[in-house]
């Protein structure tokens, strides 16, 4: 049973991964400049929220290396 993986759909989640870091770097930027900040009961709230989206940059991040490696895999194979 023969692997195959078109690079053309690795270049494609890479892509998609790296947008999607940038745009929850954008939001953690908007988060911790304070543009988000209504009310004191926010700061609970926001600091939740910039701990979930770091974990979720540390996750694509490292989705996207896994998802390299495994075409660098796939292409020596």
């Amino acid at each position: 049973m023969a692997l195959s993986l078109s690079t053309n759909q690795g270049n494609q989640l890479l892509s998609k991964l790296r947008s999607n870091e940038t745009a929850m770097r954008k939001q953690l930027r908007n988060l911790t400049t304070g543009k988000r900040l209504n009310e004191a009961a926010d700061d609970v709230a926001r600091a939740q929220q910039v701990t979930h989206l770091e974990a979720q940059v540390r996750g694509n991040y490292r989705a996207a290396r896994n998802a390299y490696e495994g075409i660098q895999l796939a292409r020596t194979g």
